[in-house]
């Protein structure tokens, strides 16, 4: 066990495969399906997951570049070691169990992310094409629980290690 580079747990190394399964999986959906994707596209949802603002086709490689550049970011602040506070009265175990839970909590909030960016994506070339009319008025409430639950879930075990 070294405290500077703490190995990465199952699940850390189960769901690091998810997020970069899921980034591919939007990059090669997109690239296979450029061709047909229509040339006006939403380019932006109201609240209520309607459609507010519209723009062509490459409006939607915002999306691949924000997420891509999420993926990166993530994945660089999890080599950043944990220096908690009040290191002096932790034992090292306790700070390995604390870094590794942060170190999970950014992996689940990457997949969480590439997979939100892969959804918006296919309901951007879903409503272009006419097949749906919005990301629908339960998408954004979804995902905010989602993203905040998660981090609440990881927070809290934090404080309990």
């Amino acid at each position: 066990m070294n405290l500077l580079t703490p190995e990465r747990t199952a699940y850390e190394r189960t769901i690091e495969i998810i997020a970069l399964v899921f980034l591919l999986c939007g990059l090669v959906a997109l690239t296979v399906s450029w061709n047909n994707i229509p040339e006006r596209i939403p380019a932006h949802f109201n609240a209520a997951g309607e459609p507010d603002s519209w723009g062509d086709r490459t409006s939607i490689l915002i999306l691949v570049i924000v997420g891509t550049g999420l993926y990166i970011l993530l994945t660089g602040l999890s080599f950043i070691p944990l220096k908690p506070k009040n290191a002096s009265k932790l034992t090292p175990q306790s700070t390995l169990a604390r870094w590794q839970n942060m170190r999970a909590m950014l992996s689940t909030l990457k997949a969480e992310l590439i997979l939100l960016f892969n959804v918006i994506g296919w309901k951007i070339i879903e409503v272009a094409r006419g097949n749906a009319e919005g990301l629908g008025t339960a998408f954004l409430p979804i995902y905010l629980l989602t993203i905040f639950g998660t981090i609440a879930a990881f927070l809290l075990r934090y404080r309990r290690l």
